[in-house]
């Protein structure tokens, strides 16, 4: 199994496709919400403590596992929303003071 996974979420969704399960069985057999869980696989929720250890003893794997995916997401998150704002922001201005309107008059 490759262990490259960024996230917690990419790490469950290989070892649902290596068993061929769905989100919705593995809900069922962690006997939690199918939301809840899709929220974890697509990365918009969390990993919980609780949560680590139920994946952990379902697909025989350390519970810290899961937890230092989620840690690690956690700490470069920030920084890469920073790194996307950045970007977001700078050809926008790039564009907008090189527009020959601008200084025209045409623009605000």
């Amino acid at each position: 199994m490759n262990e490259d996974y960024r996230t917690p979420g990419q790490f469950i969704d290989a070892l649902l496709s290596q068993r061929g399960w769905t989100q919705r069985l593995l809900a069922i057999i962690l006997g939690v919400d199918e939301t809840g869980l899709n929220h974890i696989v697509s990365g918009k929720r969390a990993v919980s403590a609780e949560m680590a250890i139920l994946l952990g003893e379902t697909f025989d794997v350390q519970p810290e596992k899961f937890l230092a995916l989620q840690r690690d997401y956690d700490l470069a998150f920030p920084a890469l929303q920073k790194e996307r704002a950045r970007l977001m922001i700078t050809p926008l201005s790039l564009t907008t003071l090189c527009d020959p309107r601008l200084n025209a008059g045409f623009l605000p």
